[in-house]
């Protein structure tokens, strides 16, 4: 391998989780608004989905502590 192909790999940059946490706060946004428009059903079921969500994506266990 070339020097540069290596210089290249090790500086780049991985945005996994900062997509993770963009998606987090849009949920969390749209969890905000619907419950101050009063739409529980719907904030119910984004919630849930956002558990889910929680308990699929090892990132969220990997990073405690």
């Amino acid at each position: 391998m070339s020097s540069t192909f290596l210089i290249n790999l090790e500086t780049s940059i991985d945005y996994y989780p900062q997509a993770l946490h963009d998606l987090v706060r849009m949920v969390l946004v749209t969890i905000y608004s619907k419950v101050t428009n009063k739409d529980w059903k719907s904030a119910f079921y984004t919630i849930e989905g956002l558990t889910f969500f929680f308990e699929l994506e090892s990132v969220w266990a990997s990073e405690c502590c």
